[in-house]
């Protein structure tokens, strides 16, 4: 017997009153803007976000976004090989995605990636 899933998973968050307050498609993947209200509560992040043009850009902010708030530091690393595994894409996609945001204005390299030692790091605009 062959079986198959021709749709993927879906994963709803519901509040207290029953409302669905956020719905993951593929592993790691929000799809609520009521979700990233919570993440970026800035206007200004939030105008930034929405100028990002697919969602895998968009993801990643979310992501790197989660990043900068776990140190005390100004600055935080962005390791590709991280941030590709989380989208479920390659390291150069990954690469490419921090490099867009950079682009855009969003981050700014502080420091520079040193093979097989320290991560590059960054920090918003």
């Amino acid at each position: 017997m062959h079986c198959s899933r021709s749709h993927n998973a879906v994963i709803r968050v519901y509040d207290a009153d029953g409302n669905v307050i956020e719905t993951h498609g593929a592993p790691g993947r929000v799809q609520s803007p009521e979700a990233f209200r919570r993440i970026a509560s800035a206007p200004l992040e939030r105008e930034k976000f929405y100028v990002l043009a697919n969602d895998n850009d968009r993801e990643g902010f979310r992501i790197i976004h989660n990043w900068s708030k776990v140190t005390d530091s100004r600055d935080f690393k962005i390791v590709c090989e991280s941030l590709a595994a989380r989208l479920a894409v390659t390291v150069p996609t990954a690469s490419s995605i921090r490099n867009r945001l950079c682009a855009a204005g969003i981050l700014r390299q502080t420091a520079r990636y040193v093979p097989h030692r320290l991560a590059a790091r960054y920090q918003w605009q």
